[in-house]
């Protein structure tokens, strides 16, 4: 935890085998971390909020300004030197990844939806399966298999954008529409049920000469 390098430090004179090279765009899939912040403090908070003391806003304000800086600096500007960077990121990474497993846990806890828990365990297994293989293209200096399943770790953020938009634009309409023709229903059958006992109501008073002919007599 507290190393102030990864295996693919580079010490000149020192290190065997090429310095790695990082493409540019290795640099920018470190910062959808704050994308993901962005996107959650730009809409309201999910409905399942509400109901858990999971501290929504304070997790997006830390993948905001915290997680993406943290990754940038780490993986993409000091990934072959020794610096403090390494030591901060992975101390951060621990409470970051209960604090992401906690939201998974609390969203499919108060607002149970068997489609949605199936694609976000499919989202959250692909990135701990690409963190894994990372860390083994890492371990074994394999440049090009580290370069790609890094970058496929740093997609959770974007698959789960996905899964969120998808969730509050899509599937939380189609329920607010179901929720309203459930209760137009519901109206209707109250209705029909008000006009049966008026019926039902009438036809025992004329049966009882309250009546003739619909109108009351005198």
């Amino acid at each position: 935890v507290f190393k102030k390098h990864t295996a693919f430090v580079y010490i000149e004179n020192e290190t065997e085998g090429p310095k790695l090279d990082l493409p540019w765009w290795f640099g920018m899939f470190c910062w959808t971390y704050t994308l993901g912040g962005a996107v959650m403090l730009s809409h309201p908070p999910p409905k399942w909020t509400y109901r858990s003391n999971f501290d929504y806003r304070t997790y997006a304000l830390l993948l905001f300004f915290v997680q993406g800086p943290f990754s940038f600096m780490a993986d993409y500007v000091n990934m072959t030197n020794e610096s403090i960077w390494h030591v901060l990121d992975r101390l951060l990474a621990s409470p970051m990844s209960i604090l992401t497993l906690a939201k998974l846990v609390c969203t499919h806890w108060y607002m149970p939806s068997v489609f949605a828990f199936v694609l976000d365990f499919l989202a959250f297994g692909f990135a701990i399966m690409s963190f894994t293989f990372s860390q083994l293209a890492q371990s074994n200096h394999d440049q090009e298999g580290f370069i790609f399943w890094h970058n496929c770790w740093h997609l959770y953020p974007i698959l789960k954008i996905a899964l969120f938009l998808t969730d509050m634009h899509i599937l939380d309409g189609l329920s607010a529409a179901k929720e309203k023709l459930a209760a137009a229903e519901r109206l209707s059958h109250a209705a029909s049920e008000r006009i049966k006992n008026r019926s039902i109501w009438s036809s025992t008073l004329m049966a009882c000469g309250l009546y003739e002919n619909g109108k009351k007599r005198d």
